[in-house]
């Protein structure tokens, strides 16, 4: 499953949400950019079209993967050079209370490259992320991901009966670094307060904007646990464009010290600039160790993301510093990445745990272990000498 986490491995890179519209029927919304396909020039019946097929498997996710329902369905897009998406649903049948794993493919057809995902969803849950429908009012196009900025204006539409008021609880914490991967200390679920609640008038005109950077949860009902989560974590996220941003990664590389004078430098981007350029004594294999270790930060942001930045998370951490894992296999409550060569054993392998989340279902704590104290320090001395860890090297 090494793939998932590797955005080289494929050419498509497709966006997925499930909208569950009533108990009976689930829609699975997907999202491919056009530019990533390959039109036909050739063929005169299938001129300047693109062909993508997906197939589906409905699997029982309580444990017995079970196969519900499978499906191949095509599509042929036109080349449009006014869009670059191209955004549509199949519906899936469903039933209530049930929890599901959905398996989805998709391939490039013209040009034989495909795509694989996963997904779970629990269709027990009245107040399930999958209930809320999300439209971007600007664009008129669906959001496939909870990742709002203060421009952003939505429409949130709610399908359950009754419903005419929803309620929404902001949190401001700032989420602290991960502790190393070899820390002894035991890694407790945190208990936080919102900062602020209020409640608010449902209907299917209702504009919403979330102006403050923070976790937004909304729920139709605050008896329960689950609801829908937005984060607004500033205007260029999953990015990083200010220095302000891009230093605190840097806490994964230096000691505590040296972090403290590095923040407490009036001038943080000649800060940042001279860390780098310490590191190799070279401009131009600075830019290169910038370019790879902010680039390993972003994609740790649009994979890990859950109810703090993806790069803040234990994988993340390990993402960042590792790179993505040659090898990984992957359970409905369970990842363990595996680097170097499996034929010249011991390999490193980090195993991650599912921790169930009111906020986000995208989770995962490491199970630390003080072996792994020499190789992170060896990995962390390699990118302070200017150069990019990787195992065997």
């Amino acid at each position: 499953m090494a793939f998932m986490y590797n955005p080289g491995a494929t050419t498509i890179h497709p966006d997925y949400f499930i909208y569950h519209p009533n108990d009976s029927i689930s829609l699975l919304f997907f999202r491919v950019n056009t530019n990533e396909l390959l039109f036909n020039t050739q063929h005169k019946d299938f001129l300047n079209k693109a062909r993508i097929q997906i197939y589906y498997r409905l699997l029982n996710a309580e444990g017995k993967n079970e196969l519900l329902d499978s499906t191949t369905v095509s599509y042929f897009i036109q080349r449009n050079t006014k869009q670059d998406k191209f955004v549509t649903y199949i519906p899936i049948r469903t039933e209530k209370l049930q929890k599901y794993t959905i398996e989805i493919m998709m391939m490039d057809y013209f040009r034989h490259r495909a795509n694989q995902t996963f997904i779970t969803f629990n269709k027990a849950l009245q107040n399930a992320p999958q209930n809320f429908f999300i439209v971007n009012t600007k664009t008129k196009s669906p959001c496939f991901s909870n990742i709002v900025n203060s421009s952003d204006e939505l429409k949130i539409k709610y399908e359950r009966k009754n419903t005419d008021i929803l309620y929404c609880k902001l949190y401001k914490k700032v989420f602290p670094m991960p502790l190393p991967p070899y820390s002894g200390k035991r890694i407790e679920p945190e208990e936080f307060l919102p900062d602020s609640t209020w409640a608010f008038a449902y209907n299917d005109s209702t504009t919403l904007t979330f102006t403050e950077e923070g976790l937004y949860f909304i729920q139709a009902d605050t008896s329960l646990k689950d609801g829908m989560t937005l984060l607004n974590f500033g205007p260029h996220f999953p990015q990083m464009k200010k220095a302000e941003e891009m230093i605190l990664p840097v806490r994964f590389l230096t000691s505590n010290k040296k972090y403290k004078e590095l923040l407490a430098k009036e001038n943080m981007k000649l800060a940042l600039d001279d860390f780098w350029l310490n590191a190799t004594g070279n401009i131009a294999r600075s830019k290169e160790l910038i370019r790879i270790f902010y680039s390993r930060i972003h994609m740790a942001n649009v994979f890990f993301t859950s109810y703090t930045q993806g790069w803040k998370t234990d994988r993340g951490m390990i993402y960042s510093i590792f790179g993505p894992p040659p090898t990984m296999y992957k359970s409905e409550n369970m990842e363990r990445w595996i680097y170097g060569d499996r034929t010249n054993l011991p390999a490193l392998q980090f195993t991650f745990e599912k921790m169930e989340n009111p906020f986000s279902d995208n989770d995962y704590i490491l199970h630390r272990n003080d072996n792994y104290k020499t190789i992170w320090f060896q990995a962390i001395d390699v990118w302070r000498n200017g150069r990019v860890f990787s195992i065997g090297n």
